[in-house]
């Protein structure tokens, strides 16, 4: 399983009382979410993506149901990651989609470097990262 790196900006502000953050947004007492990206198989012959996935639980190992999962590719030259797909976690926390590979040179850029998957921030809890790797495939299998 991988790590999960949190993204502890909203955790540390500040508020002062009567101080109301936006609807969506991570509040100061947002829960963190630790999200573990999975295994995906790369199927070169139908140049797809598959079960690209990730678990999120609270610290307490609690699943964490309809929570929006976006995976993405390696940045390409615009210092960007290429999005794959997005999914919504279940009631075991895993979100988990399939995607079509645009290009050849993208799709040694994900064997090599393999995919993150990113959680949104709500007002219940901070957004996270994690990466996921990626293995070969012939055929679905």
């Amino acid at each position: 399983m991988n790590r999960t790196r949190f993204f502890a900006t909203a955790a540390t502000l500040a508020l002062l009382p009567g101080m109301v953050l936006g609807a969506g947004i991570a509040s100061a007492t947002s829960q963190q979410v630790e999200l573990d990206a999975g295994t995906a198989k790369l199927v070169v012959l139908a140049r797809q993506l598959q079960d690209l996935n990730a678990t999120a639980r609270t610290a307490t190992g609690v699943p964490i149901t309809g929570l929006h999962v976006v995976f993405t590719g390696p940045a390409s030259n615009t210092g960007t990651g290429i999005f794959l797909c997005a999914a919504y976690t279940d009631s075991f926390g895993r979100a988990s989609c399939n995607a079509n590979i645009p290009d050849p040179v993208t799709t040694v850029n994900l064997l090599a470097n393999g995919y993150e998957a990113n959680s949104d921030a709500t007002s219940q809890y901070l957004p996270a990262t994690s990466d996921g790797t990626i293995v070969p495939a012939v055929g679905d299998i």
